[in-house]
């Protein structure tokens, strides 16, 4: 779109990338679901390069309905 500000960008996370962003988000209280710590990880990707702009994430998935496999992560 002409004229649109936002940034569209596309970023990878690595397996071990994500599960640190989901540990990082339990022990700040925040109970996500595994797929939702992708998102975080390629924000810290994102932010790595920041230059002062705003960053939102938007988690989704609740750890309530992922407990079984986050117990298998060693959560």
């Amino acid at each position: 779109v002409p004229g649109d500000r936002a940034a569209r960008l596309v970023f990878a996370a690595p397996d071990g990338e994500t599960l640190s962003a989901l540990r990082r988000a339990w022990r700040e209280g925040i109970y996500i679901e595994p797929t939702s710590a992708v998102a975080l990880a390629a924000a810290d990707r994102l932010m790595a390069g920041d230059s002062g702009g705003t960053t939102v994430v938007v988690l989704t998935g609740s750890g309530l309905k992922a407990t079984e496999q986050i117990l298998q992560l060693g959560g």
